[in-house]
């Protein structure tokens, strides 16, 4: 396998699913047949727990009361339990010695479900809710999953097939204790409890992978480095010893968690790991995608051995298809939406209908208020994709409209911005537009982003961003837009929309077929300039076209207009820097903007002395 196919990262990640396999090497398990809690810890408020035909039952009359099971939790780990109650009722997790920690739980009288921080042993601030017509007197199976700061609360109603769930952000997260917790209960129930602690064994290993899908050895694809439907790759995965001992005779077993996937090759050897060493297997796995298999991530359970009884399991994520599309419009649900790295940040990333560009649609990704409200300052926050293959010679592109706190009377530094990255192998990998970013942070920056990092921001409209991908970059990735503002001044956003990441053949056409359809947009060569630019106009469409050039505070200074005998798919427009009575205009910054069939584009234009 060559360097360039060598792709290295964190692919840790809960999964219920383990359940399935040998649960005494990470989890912990209790149905309360035996009727014996005694080991249990009671903890934060008062309560009274006592066990009785087969359940943990539980009342008091304030909040948060909670039980904690007797086993060890790792930070990353997933909870679940089979509930019932009327009030308040759930789960616990990361509960250190200070009574700190999470709680998530159902409350069918209030018609709500939240997840909150525990301060002190007593409720603290609720960081995510939901509502809905949460029915009472049935049994709820319940899952709390805690992934770094990432938190995520499923509620399923097996009774009346209701289900729901949605995500949190810990600001705090460390390691604790498990549980149950209610609040003001007459009297719940609890069924069984389950937890399992994600990198058991001391938190042993780190996975990085390498995927080969060309027609050499045992592999069977086209050698786009994409693993697709109806391909056999050779898999190879790569581990860092993170314990504190070395590990001899090493040797690993992956298995398919995924009906779609099969392992052709399952066993491999590892050279021996000093502590924080890393190494490839000696020979590749085998995995083959069913020619049915649907694009998307699936999961792979790889157990690791050395000398010494050592054994540690480790979740990998595989995903399968060529690229990625994103136009808000349905394909959005599973992109996430979250702070960037924990306190003080705050996030404002949501989907807006304020603006759109996908033709006929309705929604944007907005990193900023509701409506056309301004953004909050300090803020340093993420829209991610799902994990996802990059090809081979693939390009990136996105619309985007932006009005950001820039500097006063400057034209290249910024108080607040966004920027696009790649994040799941190792350090966060900035990727670079074509022709760069316009802004880049000021020196005596109190947000996020360090002084001098190159960013998008200004007030411009809609304009069409490109991204050539480096090959060293192909694999599996994360495609990421960050977004960062200051203590001080805020705008209206940064809006985001019609994400495209493709291959030389593009991404394949959904049902509708393919489409005729060209997205206008206008841009300036050169820019910044002297005398003249040339504005290049694509996707004019033959109703014709308005242009319309304003300065830095919103005044129109000259306009063109393109009739529809005129009209074509592509043109160029030469402006000489003159308003619309033929006098030349000053330096400074101008944006230009073009409009046609529904449809608007805007440049930044700047005239140099």
């Amino acid at each position: 396998m060559t360097a360039t196919n060598i792709i290295v990262g964190l692919l840790l990640f809960p999964l219920s699913a383990l359940a399935q396999t040998d649960a005494s090497l990470y989890s912990f398990y209790d149905d309360f047949e035996d009727n014996d809690i005694s080991d249990w810890e009671e903890r934060c408020a008062g309560g009274v727990w006592y066990a009785s035909g087969g359940c943990v039952r539980g009342n008091t009359g304030t909040s948060p009361a909670c039980l904690a099971a007797p086993c060890t939790a790792t930070m990353d780990c997933v909870v679940s339990t089979r509930a019932m109650g009327t009030h308040a009722f759930g789960l616990l997790v990361r509960l250190d010695e200070n009574d700190n920690g999470i709680i998530a739980y159902v409350s069918p009288d209030a018609d709500v479900a939240r997840i909150r921080l525990v301060e002190s042993g007593s409720l603290g601030e609720t960081l995510a809710s939901t509502g809905g017509a949460f029915p009472s007197g049935v049994w709820y199976e319940l899952e709390l999953s805690c992934d770094g700061p990432s938190i995520h609360f499923t509620i399923d109603v097996p009774s009346t097939s209701d289900h729901w769930e949605f995500s949190a952000v810990d600001p705090s997260p460390h390691e604790g204790v498990a549980g149950l917790n209610m609040g003001d209960e007459d009297n719940a129930y609890w069924d069984w409890f389950e937890l399992v602690s994600i990198s058991a064994s001391g938190d042993g290993f780190q996975c990085g992978i390498a995927v080969d899908d060309d027609l050499v050895g045992e592999s069977s694809g086209d050698d786009d480095l994409a693993f697709e439907a109806g391909e056999e790759i050779e898999l190879s995965i790569e581990l860092r010893n993170i314990t504190e001992e070395p590990l001899t005779n090493v040797f690993a077993v992956l298995q398919s968690l995924d009906p779609d996937l099969t392992v052709t090759d399952n066993y491999e050897d590892y050279p021996d790991l000093s502590p924080d060493e890393t190494g490839w297997c000696l020979e590749d796995f085998g995995v083959e995608a069913d020619p049915s298999t649907p694009d998307g991530e699936h999961e792979l359970l790889l157990t690791i051995f050395a000398d010494g009884g050592f054994q540690e399991q480790e979740g990998v994520i595989l995903p399968t298809g060529c690229g990625i599309t994103c136009d808000v419009e349905s394909e959005s649900t599973a992109w996430y939406m979250s702070v960037y790295g924990g306190a003080p940040w705050g996030n404002n990333w949501h989907i807006s209908s304020e603006r759109n560009h996908t033709p006929d649609g309705l929604y944007s990704f907005k990193c900023g208020d509701t409506g056309s409200g301004d953004y909050d300052d300090m803020l340093y926050c993420i829209v991610s994709s799902p994990i996802f293959n990059v090809p081979r010679d693939a390009e990136l592109t996105f619309w985007m409209w932006i009005d950001a706190q820039m500097v006063r009377g400057s034209d290249a530094e910024a108080y607040d911005g966004g920027l696009v990255a790649f994040d799941l192998f190792g350090p966060v990998h900035i990727l670079e537009p074509t022709g760069g970013y316009p802004f880049e942070i000021v020196e005596d920056t109190t947000g996020p982003f360090e002084p001098g990092t190159s960013v998008f921001s200004g007030t411009y409209g809609w304009q069409q961003v490109i991204v050539l991908i480096p090959d060293s970059l192909c694999g599996p990735q994360k495609l990421m837009f960050f977004f960062g503002s200051d203590a001080a001044g805020t705008r209206e956003g940064w809006y985001v929309d019609d994400i495209l990441l493709s291959g030389p053949t593009g991404v394949e056409e959904d049902e509708a077929g393919p489409s005729d359809f060209i997205p206008l947009s206008i841009s300036a060569v050169p820019s910044p300039f002297d005398l003249s630019t040339t504005l290049l106009l694509y996707g004019v469409s033959a109703t014709g076209a308005d242009i319309r050039v304003f300065d830095c505070v919103g005044r129109l200074v000259w306009t063109d207009q393109i009739s529809p005998a005129e009209s074509q798919s592509e043109l160029q427009i030469l402006w000489d820097a003159t308003d619309s009575d033929g006098h030349r205009l000053p330096p400074g910054v101008y944006f230009a903007s073009c409009s046609s069939g529904g449809q608007a584009s805007t440049v930044r234009l700047v005239i140099l002395e």
